[in-house]
């Protein structure tokens, strides 16, 4: 509360005007309530309690309605279209907007679950799959992060597709093939879209860097002058332009094994 209102306090509770609300004895803060009374006025319609404390036991007031009252003596359907209030946007639903066009049950599904219409022990459950895209966001977009440099500071952006709806996102890639799989982009210059991302394990996204030094054919090819020839990895280091230590571990299979 700033000094504007706190003062407005003071000088209501010496000049003794109370708030309006029945046995309230406290002083006029705003519209005639203390503060306690306006806040529950602005949460809930009514100075004098919740939703279901007020209307308990009352029906609509709006004729031939006989659902329960949900505040100022109207069931949920039409208190929000009497009083413009923003509703959820999933069919069927009453309930007043929370966040992201939903209401908060609906909202609170969509963050856990990646699906404002989960429901428990079904199939539809998208964790996983809403916390790799979350996260493929992030890497574009939030320039706090470590990592933004390598995919929203070159350059690297989500489609228009997939960018604000994440069943869009769903519907193209599907759901994972296995719990450890990662989004690998095929061309790594490429963006975050359709016909240019896959699900894949993680040491297939790790072949897919553009920072690396060689790859699979170069690995088969290290391998079979190591068995043919006899060569030491300094020398076989040296015909492919390589240092001799990512040749040793080619040769120990210690990286870029066959899947």
């Amino acid at each position: 509360m700033n000094k504007y209102y706190k003062s407005r306090l003071e000088k209501n509770r010496k000049k003794n005007k109370l708030c309006t609300v029945i046995g309230c004895d406290g002083p006029e803060y705003v519209k005639g309530y203390c503060t306690r009374h306006y806040n529950k006025f602005l949460k809930y319609g009514d100075p004098e309690g919740s939703f279901d404390f007020v209307n308990k036991g009352k029906t609509c007031s709006i004729p031939t309605c006989e659902k329960k009252a949900h505040a100022k003596g109207c069931c949920k359907k039409h208190y929000t279209e009497l009083f413009s209030i923003r509703r959820c946007s999933i069919q069927g639903c009453e309930n007043p907007h929370h966040a992201n066009g939903y209401c908060s049950s609906h909202e609170n599904k969509r963050r856990k679950h990646g699906d404002p219409l989960w429901e428990k022990n079904n199939k539809t459950d998208h964790k996983q799959e809403y916390r790799a895209w979350i996260n493929m966001k992030r890497r574009c977009l939030n320039p706090d992060l470590p990592e933004y440099k390598n995919y929203g500071g070159r350059g690297i952006v989500v489609c228009d597709s997939w960018i604000n709806d994440f069943n869009n996102f769903l519907k193209d890639l599907g759901k994972k093939p296995f719990e450890s799989a990662q989004i690998d982009r095929i061309d790594n210059n490429g963006n975050y879209e359709p016909q240019n991302c896959r699900w894949v394990t993680p040491s297939e996204n790790n072949r897919n860097k553009r920072t690396n030094v060689i790859d699979m054919e170069t690995a088969r090819e290290i391998r079979k002058v190591r068995n043919e020839t006899g060569l030491s990895c300094p020398k076989i280091g040296e015909m492919f332009n390589i240092n001799s230590n990512t040749v040793t571990d080619v040769c120990l299979n210690r990286s870029w094994r066959e899947l």
